[in-house]
């Protein structure tokens, strides 16, 4: 499809506008304001349909606008009112064409865009749009595009709470890379307790160790003081054995058999004489704890009699009527304890029959 001849009145800012193209490329310059895209624009509005028209495509104080275009084959004649525009196609002969706009589209296809708004266009605006013209499948791509952008957006979201908390953490200069096991640590301490009382122990051992030879050194001192005693000692002996010798050489032995014979029979006398002494003072040691015994138990019974009657008394001077039995025994003396809880369960059954109070704590006084 090429344009033979462009005709428009009232378009825009075009008064009245008539190009015909002699070549492959139409220069179109002029000032701001001229009306260089009133004449792209009068293509557009001519060819695309009412869906391209803009709000204003009237010049200001026209009642109507008007673009004719001459493609060859056939000729397209566009009037635009402020109500709307009409559209018909005239072929070659003359002739009306049935649903011009269908023919138009069909004409223009894929491949007809604006060259200006192609132009205001954002760089990946104008990409999609010649994939888009070109007919570039990349619906599959876009959709996983979008799936990482949305999931970048939302990494760089967790990355800025990320950096705000890793900002927000003061670490000190010390601070380990790893958390320390406490319980970890507690076994240590106490291996290190272990080993600290085992070398403890081993001190302990080397300084009794210490000690032992500090007194076996000692020994050792005074024994050799003493062994230089002994030498002067055994020689001043050798010395009078010597001379013993030569007085034992001229002495004559008594026969002392007979005397021996007589001591065997003095110790075992003697032991016998022994033993009947240490009987005699066990029978009277047993004499004298038996009478302390009996002294005791009397005692005793006295003590046991004297709280029975104190106890009766007091019974009386409260007017308490009870009775309990204190069985008392010469073999068995009732302890401390015992009476006082038999005392105690006396003072709660006197107090429940006679009316007097029954406190525990003045029960507990009482019975103290």
């Amino acid at each position: 499809m090429k344009i033979i001849k462009l005709t428009a009145e009232n378009i825009k800012r075009l008064v009245a506008v008539e190009i015909t193209p002699d070549g492959s490329l139409v220069k179109i310059t002029g000032k701001n304001g001229a009306g260089k895209t009133s004449v792209l624009d009068s293509i557009e509005w001519a060819l695309a349909g009412t869906e391209s028209i803009t709000s204003q495509p009237i010049r200001r104080g026209a009642k109507k606008g008007t673009i004719e275009i001459d493609l060859g084959e056939m000729v397209v004649h566009r009037t635009i009112t402020h109500s709307g525009s009409q559209l018909f196609v005239q072929s070659k002969d003359g002739s009306k064409l049935a649903s011009p706009q269908t023919l138009l589209n069909s004409l223009l296809g894929k491949l007809s865009f604006d060259p200006l708004e192609f132009m205001r266009l954002r760089p990946s605006d104008q990409f999609a749009t010649l994939r888009r013209l070109v007919g570039i499948d990349t619906a599959d791509v876009e959709a996983k595009q979008k799936a990482e952008f949305d999931k970048r957006t939302q990494t760089n979201r967790d990355l800025k709470n990320a950096t705000a908390r890793f900002d927000s953490i003061e670490v000190a200069a010390d601070a380990p890379d790893e958390e320390i096991n406490s319980a970890d640590i507690g076994a240590r301490i106490q291996a290190g307790n272990e080993l600290n009382r085992k070398n403890e122990n081993a001190r302990q051992t080397l300084q009794a160790i210490k000690s032992a030879r500090d007194t076996v050194q000692s020994r050792l001192a005074e024994l050799r003081s003493e062994i230089k005693r002994y030498e002067d000692e055994n020689l001043e002996l050798e010395s009078r054995i010597a001379t013993g010798e030569k007085h034992c050489a001229e002495l004559v032995d008594a026969d002392v058999s007979e005397l021996q014979r007589e001591l065997a029979g003095v110790d075992q006398k003697n032991r016998a004489a022994r033993a009947k002494k240490e009987k005699r003072q066990l029978q009277r040691e047993v004499e004298s704890l038996t009478r302390d015994s009996r002294d005791s138990t009397r005692k005793i019974e006295l003590l046991e009699e004297e709280k029975t009657k104190r106890t009766m008394e007091f019974r009386s001077e409260r007017n308490w009527s009870c009775s309990m039995s204190f069985r008392w025994t010469k073999r068995r003396v009732p302890s401390s304890l015992e009476y006082r809880w038999r005392l105690r369960w006396l003072l709660i059954r006197s107090s429940a029959s006679s009316g007097y109070p029954t406190d525990r704590f003045w029960i507990r006084t009482v019975c103290r």
